[in-house]
């Protein structure tokens, strides 16, 4: 084969690493956004389901004043849990959002500069730029997944308590 056609072929090939290596790219820019939209929709909901139950417990005040002690105490602890699980959530739902922990990688403007002499010498640079900002931004994106799951797990429960208080103010409704 000649040198003339193995150029060709390294170029050709080059070509497609570049190719397969941008769409690789674009996935995890676009898996990172979808993280970071959907715990923001988790801290918006947590916030919300937050405001909702400090507005509407208060309501129950004056029923509550003539229960037992032992049951307000079950009351109030199930309310502070709650509250608590929800806010823990917010809480680590927000640390996505620290910039200096989350670094993400893009290709340098350093390689450019270099000053290649041959464009195969610059697509071979590039191509490292890229597997090394993949390689990075996937790293960062799971931990950001991982995040998410905890927040989301915390949320849940928070949920699961907030239905617990639900039954227990119907309960002791019923009974006063």
């Amino acid at each position: 084969m000649g040198e003339k056609k193995k150029g060709q072929i390294e170029k050709q090939l080059n070509d497609e690493y570049i190719s397969y290596l941008l769409r690789l790219f674009d996935n995890e820019d676009s898996r990172m956004n979808k993280l970071e939209s959907k715990i923001t929709q988790l801290i918006a909901q947590s916030g919300l389901i937050i405001s909702i139950v400090t507005f509407i417990l208060p309501l129950f005040y004056d029923s509550l004043k003539c229960i037992f002690l032992e049951l307000k105490v079950v009351l109030a602890l199930t309310f502070l849990v709650t509250i608590l699980l929800l806010c823990t959530s917010i809480f680590y739902a927000s640390k996505i959002f620290n910039i200096q922990k989350f670094k993400y990688a893009d290709c340098s403007e350093e390689t450019v500069r270099c000053g290649h002499k041959k464009v195969s010498e610059f697509k071979k640079e590039y191509i490292d730029d890229l597997i090394f900002s993949i390689d990075r931004n996937r790293g960062l994106n799971n931990t950001k997944g991982t995040i998410l799951l905890k927040s989301n797990k915390l949320f849940a429960f928070g949920i699961y308590f907030l239905v617990a208080l639900t039954i227990e103010l119907l309960i002791v409704s019923f009974i006063i």
